[in-house]
């Protein structure tokens, strides 16, 4: 027979990860987050227009990028004959090469990691690509049309840390029409 002592200790393990399951579930997207803000590599996107608007989730800006069309010789046959059942896209990874102003180009398309630099999407038929979580961008309230405007009259770039195909909006780049660069 077990001694009580015995007993009481394993409870009192069972009982720790009970509680501490949950509140490690609840961190994990924030974690990461705050994992590839810190230690992911810095690519910059060109930001194309795109006419958004929600009154329900607070002020923000839906951003597309040139990116997400991708020409039909990067996307390998198994990925482009759009066989993908019952669903309407398929998983992806976009990886990225840099260009001389460190603006990401698409190198390529795979079903899996290709290492290096990429960013982790959902292609369609038409090998448009949507990419997880860089969509939407929050912005201070009440500037939302300000930077709208700003993005259709101006080069705007996306500035990204990626890790592992993850990436978190670090900031959008407006450039003047003197050159320089200013960030938002």
């Amino acid at each position: 027979m077990k001694k009580v002592s015995e007993l009481f200790k394993n409870m009192g393990v069972k009982y720790t990860a009970i509680a501490v399951l949950p509140i490690l579930t609840l961190l994990w997207i924030p974690m990461t987050n705050f994992v590839t803000l810190f230690a992911g590599e810095s690519v910059l996107l060109e930001v194309i227009p795109v006419d958004p608007r929600d009154f329900l989730r607070g002020d923000y800006v839906i951003l597309g990028y040139k990116i997400s069309d991708i020409p039909g010789d990067l996307v390998p046959p198994d990925i482009a004959d759009g066989s993908y059942g019952y669903r309407k896209t398929r998983d992806v990874c976009v990886a990225l090469e840099k260009d001389s102003d460190g603006i990401g180009r698409v190198k390529g398309v795979s079903a899996e990691s290709p290492g290096g630099l990429y960013l982790k999407g959902s292609i369609n038929r038409d090998s448009t690509v949507q990419y997880e979580k860089i969509n939407a961008y929050y912005v201070p309230e009440g500037t939302g049309r300000e930077i709208e405007n700003k993005i259709r009259e101006s080069n705007v770039l996306a500035d990204l840390r990626v890790l592992r195909g993850n990436a978190v909006i670090k900031g959008l780049v407006f450039a003047e029409d003197g050159g320089g660069k200013t960030r938002e």
